[in-house]
């Protein structure tokens, strides 16, 4: 077995009132104002908020602490106006959010003349005591190298995968429905509407964000809107040289609709309120 030495670093992270935007990688743009759940369409090439964005903010903010010459009250009053701060443009930690998931699991039935569509998820138990759902929003990858040697001082060259994935957690939904149908639908269409749009659309998941009330063990954490979980994979071998590492970072929500639109031209072909949980 080789022994390495990783060091993980973790990737820090409609039509007018929503068309206000920052640039992403790809040339894309991103809104920067609070979404509009009572739009009829979309604007055209929507990309919702910047999911990667707001969590490396949201984490950069937990890293506030109390300084040794300042009360418990001054610093819960520095701590309030730093988390009423907007996080990007006019987007506070209260604001209506949507994410864009690009690639939503959708398939046409040509018998029954409608179109599938469902936001693949999986469930999650985070860290707290709560138990829900998580939605992949975006990933982040890199490749290296390094050098790895065993105790005898053989050396070998392995190769690593980073993977960094931004998530939206929620734990309002229940969980019966969710088996069954999850947070999908089908929508009346026609064989060459379907097979158009079919490679552009797009699912929004609309949110607002929620503290993790069961982390709150630190005056830091009492406000925390966000977690992670990491994962790594078996030590790498001289008859397997590789080293894989993923991470994900999630932000905690309460989901209030999924739409399903047209990322090209932003038509909005369903609206869907998921199945909330017993008792909420």
């Amino acid at each position: 077995m080789l022994r390495v030495t990783c060091l993980v670093l973790l990737l820090s992270m409609a039509a007018s009132a929503q068309s206000s935007q920052n640039t992403d990688s790809s040339g894309g743009m991103y809104s920067q104002v609070p979404f509009d759940i009572s739009a009829t369409e979309l604007p055209a090439n929507f990309r919702g908020h910047d999911v990667q964005t707001l969590y490396d903010e949201l984490s950069k903010r937990r890293r506030y602490s109390k300084s040794e010459y300042e009360t418990t009250e001054q610093f819960k009053q520095r701590a309030a106006a730093v988390g009423s701060a907007p996080l990007v443009g006019s987007i506070t930690s209260k604001a209506l959010l949507a994410f864009v998931v690009p690639e939503p699991d959708v398939l046409y039935d040509a018998d029954k003349g409608v179109i599938n569509m469902n936001v693949e998820y999986s469930a999650f138990k985070p860290e707290s005591d709560a138990k829900g759902y998580s939605a992949v929003i975006k990933t982040k990858s890199f490749n290296r190298s390094y050098v790895g040697s065993n105790a005898y001082g053989a050396t070998a060259s392995v190769s690593q995968t980073f993977g960094f994935s931004y998530e939206l957690f929620w734990d309002n939904t229940d969980e019966k429905v969710m088996k069954k149908s999850g947070i999908g639908t089908a929508v009346q269409m026609d064989v060459e509407t379907a097979r158009r749009i079919k490679p552009s659309l797009a699912a929004l998941m609309i949110c607002t964000l929620k503290p993790i009330q069961s982390a709150c063990r630190y005056l830091k954490d009492c406000e925390r809107l966000t977690f992670s979980s990491g994962t790594v994979s078996e030590r790498p071998t001289f008859n397997r040289p590789y080293d894989q590492v993923r991470v994900r970072g999630l932000l905690n929500a309460t989901l209030l609709a999924v739409w399903y639109f047209d990322s090209t031209s932003g038509k909005v072909y369903a609206k869907i309120q998921p199945p909330v949980k017993v008792g909420r």
